[in-house]
This record gives C-alpha cells, structure tokens and sequence, in this order.
C-alpha cells in the first residue's frame, strides 16, 4: 500500500520493498563472502581440493534431502536453470559442472 490512509491504492508489481544501513547486514555480506568464494571455485577447474572443503561445508546449511547416506541438494539448495538446455556446448559445461559437484560431496 502506498499513501496516506484517503489514497492508498496497493501496487500490483512490487512485491517487497526493503532497505539496510551499512553494518547491519551481516548475513547479506555473508552470502556474499560464500557466493564470490563458490563462483571462484567453479570457474577455476584447478580449485577441486578447495570447492571440495567449499561445498562439504555448505552443504550443512543448504536446503536438502537425505537420501540414505548421502544429501541431495540438487533443486533444493542449488537450482541449476534452464531445466532444459538446448545448445550442446553449454549442456556440456553444465554436466561438467554437476560432475564435479557431485565429486566434490564426496567425504
């Protein structure tokens, strides 16, 4: 709602208006910390004995689902997208990446 209380009218569009002064984001700078780290890894093929440290510790906190002994994170806390990829080159970059992903959550 948008107004004073004669002229309120609801947006249509926007679904969350938010703000934050400097310092009082702490978990904001965090998943900024974690996703330029996680970005860092992936892009360097070179880096698999840090995105295995990486991931092993993500894991615990990202979204998942227990399957036997193993955690599945896949669609949950990391969404991979579009579903479908058409193009061979990207398709095999992406598998690459899921190849190396699942090699990485191995203890």
């Amino acid at each position: 709602m948008v107004g004073t209380k004669k002229t309120r009218r609801k947006l249509k569009r926007i679904v969350h208006i938010d703000n934050t002064a400097m310092g009082h984001s702490h978990l904001t700078s965090i998943a900024d910390v974690i996703t330029g780290a996680y970005r860092f890894v992936v892009t360097e093929p070179d880096k698999d004995k840090v995105g295995t440290v990486l991931l092993n510790a993500l894991v615990d906190i990202m979204w998942s689902v227990p399957e036997g002994n193993d955690v599945n994170v896949r669609e949950r806390g990391i969404c991979i997208r579009p579903l479908e990829i058409k193009n061979s080159a990207i398709k095999a970059d992406v598998d690459s990446l899921v190849s190396r992903l699942e090699q990485w959550s191995k203890p």
